[in-house]
């Protein structure tokens, strides 16, 4: 261009400075051959941009370059035509070494650029562009406001600089956003094998590198036994030697320190001594109760050969629920207790299909017995018998009616004793926003109560009632025991041969028996079919809630 191009070449220190040596200044040396003054502000090189990057290349070191404040004087765009773009952007060597553009401001020039570039931009920086040492850092503003760019790196080094310029997309960014899980922020050990050692970990993803035998399962171990999470032996390979890992990392009392950062961005040391428990603190201040999943919530572990098992010892289904953690967790405590509605009714049908099962057989014995009776009948037997048959009726009846009333009194009292201690849980919630609100409400909740606590009092009215009737059905049967000599003449006057007057009197009590027992079984039936359809039911939302489970999963 016209006034030159304006740079920033990064060196890498590591290479560029080896063993005392400053091949920086022997570059620039060679590039300024002959020049004077060439610090200042209009000084320019003997070289072109892609002959500075072939003499750069030449030191065979790592490097890359920015292209300075391009829209302005001596910047890339302002200095170069379209067509000198495109052709620098067609060669490799100005791809591979140019990494950023610095000061890109307007829309219409980020438009032209990506015309000329294919689409295929460096990274836009900001820079503090300082013209002495003293302005180093304070940046360029535009409307007030200093332009920043934010690189996430896992160094504080050349390389992790570079890569995040070539993965602009996911580690570079105008601004900086809070974290917006719990995360640990460091891990103290004090005792054992790293005693003073502190690792400090950043809120995205860490790695830890080393070849075999360095440690990294020992301290992946010591995190996981800091944050309280248990090994299940049959879901976790080697239980054994990650507990003994553990062990033989800290040692006797030894003691790890965490600092824990919850979703707020409040900050807690978690510390825990081996064979401990976990004791969490806030300013100093002990929590009491408080765990590390609350803060860090629902961490979840996996050891290398974990990973590897799945599929094998370890369930798929294990580790799906952990990596989905309470979404799914919740969801399968719902399909459980629809499992749990299914077998119930299932359990009621098959009742049922056991006593309607029945049936058949007391058609038929019935049939047997009115054959049987229909003989006595032809005798006349049936009207010398008629009392004593008709207080067996009755006799049947009052001790049907006493049963009933006994379930009606059982089951009432099942239902009182399941409810009557959940109340008092109820009635100690305050509301410090809408206390007039929740007061009204538990005026009504104590009006609740009381009608509750009647049924209490109506199941001892029907104990009194059914005493009643255990008392007239006593009476009843010393009525019934003053008559049994008289039916003993009536049936010894009966002199037929082959025919036994008990024997009508059994016959008629075991048929009026069946009687009962079929229109029992008729009711039944309807009952049946009322439960199948509500199985039916039951089983298309049980379905739906797989369905559920199924999306969770694949999302």
């Amino acid at each position: 261009g016209a006034n030159g191009i304006h740079c920033l070449v990064i060196f890498n220190p590591v290479e560029w400075l080896e063993n005392g040596t400053d091949y920086i200044n022997q570059f620039i040396t060679q590039t300024f051959a002959g020049k004077h003054n060439y610090e200042n502000e209009n000084g320019r090189s003997n070289d072109n941009l892609i002959e500075t990057i072939k003499k750069l290349n030449a030191f065979e070191k790592d490097y890359f370059i920015i292209m300075a404040h391009i829209e302005q004087r001596s910047g890339f765009y302002n200095e170069l035509d379209g067509g000198r773009i495109q052709e620098l952007s067609n060669n490799p060597l100005f791809r591979k070494a140019v990494l950023g553009f610095q000061k890109v401001r307007t829309r219409d020039v980020i438009d032209k650029l990506n015309l000329w570039l294919d689409n295929n931009l460096p990274a836009f920086v900001e820079g503090s562009d300082a013209k002495n040492i003293e302005g180093v850092g304070t940046g360029n503003c535009v409307n007030d406001i200093t332009q920043k760019t934010y690189l996430k790196i896992g160094a504080f080094n050349f390389e992790a600089i570079k890569y995040t310029l070539l993965d602009k997309q996911f580690r570079q960014d105008k601004e900086t956003t809070n974290p917006v899980n719990g995360y640990i922020k460091s891990i103290s050990f004090k005792g054992g094998k790293l005693d003073g050692s502190t690792l400090h970990l950043n809120h995205s993803m860490n790695n830890l590198i080393g070849i075999r035998g360095s440690g990294k399962s020992s301290i992946l171990e010591a995190i996981r036994y800091a944050l309280d999470i248990d090994l299940n032996r049959n879901q976790n390979v080697d239980f054994e030697y990650k507990t003994n890992l553990v062990n033989a990392l800290l040692g006797s009392g030894g003691k790890i320190t965490s600092v824990l950062v919850d979703d707020q961005g409040n900050e807690y040391n978690a510390e825990k001594i081996l064979g401990d428990r976990t004791n969490i603190y806030k300013n100093g201040e002990l929590q009491l109760g408080l765990k590390p999943n609350a803060i860090v919530k629902k961490p979840i572990y996996f050891g290398q050969k974990d990973l590897s098992q799945i599929g094998d010892s370890l369930s798929t289904e294990y580790l799906i629920s952990k990596l989905i953690g309470d979404r799914l967790l919740d969801k399968k405590r719902e399909v459980e207790e629809k499992n749990q509605d299914v077998l119930k009714l299932i359990g009621e049908l098959k009742k049922i299909d056991a006593k309607v099962g029945r049936k058949a057989d007391i058609e038929a014995k019935q049939a047997e017995l009115k054959l049987k009776i229909q003989v006595f009948k032809e005798k006349e037997i049936d009207k010398k018998l008629e009392k004593q048959i008709s207080f067996d009726k009755d006799s049947n009846f009052i001790k049907r009616l006493e049963k009933f009333e006994q379930r009606v009194i059982d089951g009432l009292n099942e239902y009182v004793s399941e409810y009557e201690d959940s109340f008092q849980s109820f009635k100690t919630y305050s509301s410090k926003e809408n206390t007039n609100d929740i007061d009204a409400i538990k005026q009504h909740f104590e009006v609740f109560e009381n009608l509750f606590r009647e049924a209490k009092s109506l199941s001892s009215k029907l104990g009194a009632e059914n005493s009643k009737l255990q008392k007239m059905h006593q009476d009843f049967n010393v009525k019934y025991e003053a008559l049994k000599e008289e039916f003993s003449k009536i049936k010894r006057e009966i002199n037929l041969p082959n025919i036994q007057a008990d024997d009508y009197v059994k016959y008629t009590k075991e048929l009026d028996l069946t009687k009962a027992q079929l229109s029992e079984l008729n009711k039944l039936s309807n009952k049946k079919k009322e439960i199948e359809t509500q199985l039916k039911q039951t089983l298309v939302s049980l379905q739906n809630l797989w369905h559920n489970e199924f999306e969770i999963v694949q999302e």
